[in-house]
């Protein structure tokens, strides 16, 4: 997870890696556009910069998630209980 260097405090977002990429499918089919505590997640394949573009990988193509609008006070430890 990401966190502000001072106060360590959740920046919003984090990133998830999957051991198999049908288990990253199933995590965005079950937790995309879902509420929790108030925020409706955005779980998304994670994207991939290539000379400077992005590109988007398809649910199909990667086992790296990344995860938006995680609300305050989430912690590591409960962003992998979700996950």
């Amino acid at each position: 997870m990401e966190t502000y260097p001072n106060s360590k405090e959740s920046r919003g977002y984090a990133y998830v890696q999957y051991d198999k990429i049908e288990e990253a499918k199933n995590a965005i089919d079950a937790l995309n556009e879902k509420d929790y505590k108030g925020k409706k997640l955005e779980v998304v394949a994670k994207i991939d910069k290539k000379d400077g573009k992005s590109t988007k990988p398809t649910t199909s193509e990667s086992n790296n998630l990344f995860i938006k609008n995680l609300p305050s006070g989430t912690t590591d430890e409960k962003l992998k209980a979700l996950f």
